[in-house]
């Protein structure tokens, strides 16, 4: 079972504004064949005030992001549990492309190292081992990339139409260490030993919240800009 207790409403309807605030440091594009050059030229120049956030629109700041509230993962096998969690990254984006026949935003983000430090829980059984641990952990993620598939919808407000994400998904290659306080040695080695089948037990619950954490800019531009000013 898996569990989100953070970010829990970014899929859902938010409430729409009848406005046009449509972000100056994003470059309108026009729909046509030359939109994804122009979509990925925007999205370039615009990333970095994205990581910085836009307190106006209720984009959080990304570099460093911080979650200050709890998720849990659930699992088969483990139970993982963060509490304020922080992430550091150093990433580009690599490509980026908009269909709005089929209503699919997509990117690709390369990325030579991401941290995650959080205060967690671990426990449950790995490899035949009993696993029980608390205290500060980190997930160093590095020299990889993530795919992301964003879906939306059109909903009409008062006669206004605005683009709403309702779905996606996504996923991420990378070569992981981990580094759990208060853990025996043994076990930590052991985990990281066997890197590849610890991060697959909680592959999909990762690739769910990167997908809700990734959406919310979209979610947060959409509802305030109606769709045929998304355009020029």
């Amino acid at each position: 079972m898996y569990v989100f207790k953070v970010l829990v409403l970014l899929f859902c309807v938010v409430p729409l504004l009848a406005s046009n605030k449509f972000p100056t440091y994003l470059q309108k594009c026009k729909n046509d064949e030359h939109l994804n050059a122009c979509f990925l030229k925007s999205a370039r120049a615009g990333i970095e005030t994205i990581y910085k956030g836009d307190p106006q629109l209720g984009i959080p700041q990304y570099n460093p992001l911080k979650v200050p509230y709890q998720i849990v993962m659930d699992t088969k096998d483990l139970k993982l549990v963060f509490d304020n969690l922080k992430v550091i990254a150093a990433m580009s984006l690599n490509d980026a492309k908009w269909d709005t026949d089929k209503r699919n935003i997509s990117m690709q983000i390369d990325f030579t190292k991401i941290i995650w430090e959080y205060t967690g829980k671990l426990e449950g059984k790995f490899l035949d081992q009993i696993v029980n641990a608390s205290g500060n952990f980190t997930h160093i993620y590095e020299n990889g990339s993530t795919m992301v598939n964003l879906q939306y919808d059109i909903v009409e407000i008062d006669g206004v139409k605005y683009a709403n994400i309702t779905g996606g998904n996504s996923s991420y290659t990378a070569k992981v260490t981990y580094v759990f306080e208060n853990m025996n040695d043994d076990l930590e080695q052991l985990i990281n030993k066997n890197w590849e089948k610890f991060s697959e037990i909680f592959r999909k619950d990762l690739e769910v919240l990167l997908t809700r954490l990734i959406s919310r800019p979209f979610n947060a531009i959409f509802k305030v800009t109606p769709i045929d000013q998304l355009f020029e």
